[in-house]
């Protein structure tokens, strides 16, 4: 049985690749679509993507360099996060992945979220 939420909130969902998200989270990404809620996920752009959009979600992607370690970069990966979620304003958002969940984790604290 599927409850529709009266009072849709956006939930973003990111992790360092889209495989990771379709692979592992397209069940949860699936109920929540069904339960009323907006969907965004935020990932590279890979193969997919596509499949995620399928699903019903909104996408945005993000440039990581996954095993990168140079500071300029990370502060770039932070620097998309604060305007996606500037942007998006999103009541929940849950990471995944390492650098999703440092930078990630820190853009919705500066930003209150």
């Amino acid at each position: 049985m599927t409850i529709k939420n009266p009072h849709p909130l956006t939930i973003c969902l990111s992790a360092n690749t889209s495989w990771y998200l379709y692979n592992f989270r397209r069940n949860l990404i699936k109920r929540l679509i069904q339960s009323g809620y907006s969907v965004v996920t935020i990932s590279p752009h890979d193969l997919f993507l596509s499949k995620l959009k399928e699903l019903g979600c909104n996408t945005r992607t993000i440039l990581i360099d996954n095993k990168g370690t140079n500071p300029f970069l990370d502060i770039w990966v932070l620097i998309q996060y604060l305007y996606y979620y500037w942007r998006i304003r999103p009541n929940i958002t849950s990471h995944f992945t390492i650098k999703p969940v440092i930078y990630g984790s820190l853009a919705s604290l500066l930003l209150s979220l």
